[in-house]
């Protein structure tokens, strides 16, 4: 299964309660640089999901398909969440305006430790594993 993360394809019906009315992350891309160029998506049924400059729908597509989450939110993790089967019944916070200072408060500082600590324990133990795997999905 192929999941292409924050590459929408077309306004959700609930779309106007986070003020993304008519959003098509895909399709916009594909206009704005006059058509895409992806054979093997193609030939999997990218095209055939919804209409792209550049990518005609595959005379022969792979299952192909468009999800839209079931519980309320926007956002990756819920989305993410909801792959392995996890629905959450109310959205979790989103913060238009930016973090509140409360939360805010530190968070940079923590954020560099965190990543500064963790990329070089999480590439070698990567690099070590036999397991593959690629994700990438779509909201």
């Amino acid at each position: 299964m192929l999941v292409i993360d924050a590459c929408g394809v077309g306004a959700l019906p609930d779309a106007a309660g986070y003020g993304d009315e008519g959003t098509n992350t895909l399709a916009h891309v594909a206009e704005a640089v006059e058509g895409l160029e992806l054979p093997t998506l193609q030939s999997l049924g990218l095209g055939s999901i919804v209409p792209l400059r550049g990518v005609p729908a595959a005379a022969d597509p792979a299952i192909h398909g468009r999800l839209h989450p079931l519980g309320p939110g926007k956002d990756s993790i819920t989305g993410h969440w909801e792959l392995m089967g996890v629905v959450l019944e109310r959205a979790l916070p989103t913060y238009p305006r930016g973090f509140p200072p409360r939360q805010s408060r530190g968070s940079s500082r923590r954020l560099a430790t965190s990543s500064s600590a963790t990329a070089p324990t999480t590439g070698s133990r990567r690099s070590r594993s036999s397991a593959r795997s690629t994700c990438a999905a779509a909201r």
